[in-house]
């Protein structure tokens, strides 16, 4: 099984312009017209990895960057999926409002192979999925609701930064969500994935189960325009060893294997050589670039760290004294440049606001 997940689909403003007499006569052979690339982008991605489940995790009628109204042009690519025989579930993003995901999910019920999933527990060829909507987490009080001990497979969820530790106490194997931030880190015997695509930037991710075995393949990729080009950062790993923290040791770029090296090694390495050249320059520049937008900012270990301080703090009933609170909250969260640290906010949500001694 073979499952490719998608987020904050950012398509282009022209697709607005989709009328809903339109939608029937757009077909795969039509999209290599420019003025359907939005969609065909998306859909290069789903024919190159031929999935046999794409998961769609909010955003998918609008966005942050591109505005709202876009539900013909999902209805577009779930029409070409319909016609591949590619099923597909789908929760509701904070920018899919409700008139226009109510609208791509009155379309879905005329199909076979789609379906809405938000804030419902399904079975789909052994695989059992939860779908946790955006409005759904908004409300915590429903959110915890929704927690219980039954085995989970992959979450998808479309969550807030500060409402994301409750899906630890989910008992799934992943936690899958859009919204924003790119994560791909093992937290607490669970791999958790987030994916954004707000700008020119798309990420998502492959999960392929093993046969019959319990373990799964992961491949996070990241494509990023540049000289006019998509290039893809590719991350490879084995959920397995990730929760033993045995991650590997290299990735792709564009083609390339490199190893992974942490930033201030690259930093060092070339600060020793005090190269001048400028082939030298553009590659440090460019290595350093890979480590903080594709490694180091990915595998997310002060993100760990605090989400696992956080529930320690909880489950212990324990407390956090001045200077651990001090430590915690110089944490880096998200953002490429890591001046996202971690808030009171998020700690108060989870433990309540008596959690320092």
């Amino acid at each position: 099984m073979k499952i490719l997940t998608l987020s904050d689909l950012n398509w282009l403003i022209n697709l607005k312009e989709i009328k809903d007499d339109d939608i029937g006569n757009i077909h795969e052979e039509n999209l290599n017209d420019d003025r359907y690339i939005g969609i065909k982008l998306y859909l290069n991605i789903i024919n190159d990895e031929q999935p046999d489940l794409v998961l769609f995790a909010g955003d998918i009628t609008g966005d942050g960057s591109c505005g709202h109204g876009y539900q013909n042009a999902m209805k577009i690519l779930l029409n070409i999926l319909e016609l591949k025989k590619t099923h597909s579930f789908l929760i509701s993003g904070d920018h899919d409002t409700i008139e226009n995901y109510a609208e791509l999910v009155a379309h879905t019920i005329t199909l076979k192979y789609a379906q809405d999933i938000s804030n419902q527990f399904i079975e789909h060829k052994g695989i059992k999925l939860l779908g946790i909507s955006f409005r759904k987490q908004k409300i915590k009080k429903e959110l915890k609701e929704m927690i219980d001990s039954k085995e989970i497979d992959i979450i998808l969820s479309h969550m807030e930064l500060k409402r994301r530790t409750w899906l630890f106490d989910f008992n799934a194997k992943f936690i899958i969500t859009g919204h924003f931030d790119r994560k791909l880190v093992p937290i607490e015997n669970k791999v958790f994935i987030s994916l954004n695509n707000d700008m020119q930037t798309i990420s998502y991710c492959v999960l392929e189960k093993q046969n019959e075995t319990n373990n799964w393949a992961i491949n996070y990729k990241i494509l990023e325009p540049k000289d006019g080009k998509l290039k893809t950062i590719s991350v490879t790993e084995n959920y397995n060893d990730l929760l033993l923290n045995k991650r590997n040791s290299h990735f792709n770029y564009d083609g390339e294997q490199r190893p992974y090296l942490p930033v201030e090694d690259i930093f060092n390495y070339y600060k020793k050589t005090k190269s001048k050249n400028e082939k030298e320059i553009k590659k440090m520049t460019e290595d350093l670039q890979l480590s903080m937008y594709g490694m180091d900012y990915l595998r997310g270990k002060e993100y760990k760290e605090g989400i696992e301080r956080i529930r320690k703090i909880k489950n212990e009933n324990a407390f956090l004294t001045k200077e651990e609170e001090v430590q915690l909250l110089k944490l880096i969260v998200f953002g490429f440049i890591g001046t996202n640290k971690f808030s009171k906010t998020m700690v108060i949500d989870y433990v309540g606001k008596n959690y320092l001694d």
